[in-house]
């Protein structure tokens, strides 16, 4: 009795499993536009993690390695009226004192400060947290 009850419920799985996908919807076919190539180390390489929009709609991300100091950058991507995105580097990591390989996320407030973290650097060189202001002082 036991083993018809096992087939039983096989059987229904197995139908229910075939009518999943039998009525299944396709997902539409999706076009990659490429924004920006990430190509030599002065203007950083390896973007890690998600980009981040402001309301204007820049994007804003950060690289592990590259740069100048080749420690990460903070950059900005910009869309010109032309509809190309340019980059800009908002900030070069450059001493182990200022952190090392920017990993994460970006957080941007309504100031329009980013914040943000590094894996290595610091005083412990286990890592730092940062604030990069729209005006330049922080």
């Amino acid at each position: 009795m036991r083993y018809k009850a096992i087939a039983r419920f096989l059987v229904r799985a197995a139908v229910c499993c075939l009518l999943a996908l039998a009525f299944a919807a396709t997902a539409a076919a999706q076009t990659e536009t490429i924004l920006h190539d990430f190509v030599t180390a002065p203007f950083g390489t390896r973007p890690t993690w998600p980009l981040i929009a402001d309301p204007a709609g820049n994007l804003y991300g950060v690289t592990s390695t590259g740069g100048t100091y080749n420690a990460g950058v903070v950059f900005q991507l910009v869309r010109g009226a032309n509809g190309n995105w340019s980059q800009k580097i908002l900030y070069d990591f450059s001493t182990a004192l200022d952190g090392i390989s920017p990993l994460g996320r970006l957080a941007l407030d309504q100031a329009g400060n980013l914040y943000g973290t590094t894996q290595y650097g610091g005083t412990y060189y286990a890592g730092t947290a940062f604030k990069l202001s729209p005006s330049g002082n922080d």
